[in-house]
């Protein structure tokens, strides 16, 4: 069924954009889903900040302890800092290519939205190893969504992001690789449609490792992961993604997203 539905939205979606060519998010300028002039509104933030009190932070590392207990209202943290892209704004360019591209299955925004993530990453993801200066990656990791919600929307948007990632940019020590590790356990409510409390909750434990291999955890011990996705508020959903890692014993987790609100 859900397959069904998926190809029904993919077909009339493609049949719409055939005969009627997209418009500007922002101004309603036809022919592009984001017109040059509305382009050069978006802002890519020039310097990250602590994910909890938003005061600088080179990597987007916490600048604190105490701002690491906090973030999560008491629940433990197990990531390293948050990289952003862009500020989220409500109605703001961001938000509507991030919407148009999740929920009205227009996978073609990637190639508007993917370069912004890629500049990012290489301002801020991939580091010197001779001056040891810089984050080093070792792989990125798409949070996924749940099996009946991909078949829905036909992809995922942080997969695609990740794949961008690995593409165009070079680790130091080599191409930088994608590992599809995790699954939802759950199908969880939407976390755009709670408060900060029920986004805190919806998603503890939601996620875990796909057939862990005991053999093959040496192979992941001590190296540094990305996990990539579209938007965060809380860092709730990046948070339970590092916890579901923690059995790889990892050096370093950080998250990078396109925005954060």
């Amino acid at each position: 069924m859900y397959f069904c539905i998926m190809n029904f939205y993919e077909f009339s979606r493609k049949l719409f954009g055939y005969f009627i060519p997209p418009i500007c998010v922002e101004c309603g300028e036809l022919g592009n889903n984001l017109c040059d002039k509305c382009a050069k509104k978006i802002k890519l933030i020039e310097n990250q900040f602590c994910p909890n009190c938003r005061i600088k932070s080179i990597y987007g590392e916490f600048c604190s302890k105490r701002c690491c207990e906090k973030i999560f209202d008491g629940k433990e943290c197990f990531l390293d800092g948050i990289i952003v892209c862009a500020h989220y704004e409500k109605k703001g360019i961001i938000e509507k290519l991030i919407t148009r591209f999740k929920y009205k299955f227009s996978d073609e925004i990637k190639d508007i939205l993917c370069p912004l993530i890629n500049t990012t990453f290489k301002k801020f993801g991939v580091g010197n190893v001779t001056t040891n200066s810089g984050l080093h990656f070792d792989f990125v990791v798409p949070v996924p969504l749940h099996s009946k919600r991909e078949k829905m929307r036909g992809f995922n948007q942080a997969e695609i992001l990740a794949n961008s990632i690995c593409l165009q940019s070079q680790n130091p020590n080599g191409n930088i690789k994608k590992l599809n590790i995790l699954k939802r356990k759950y199908n969880t409510f939407p976390q755009a449609k709670l408060d900060r409390r029920g986004r805190l909750i919806n998603l503890t434990n939601a996620f875990e490792l796909k057939n862990p291999d005991c053999s093959k955890v040496s192979d992941f011990h001590n190296k540094n992961f990305l996990i990539i996705d579209d938007v965060c508020t809380t860092g709730s959903t990046l948070n339970e993604c590092a916890r579901a890692l923690q059995p790889l014993h990892p050096n370093k987790i950080y998250g990078l997203v396109l925005a954060r609100g």
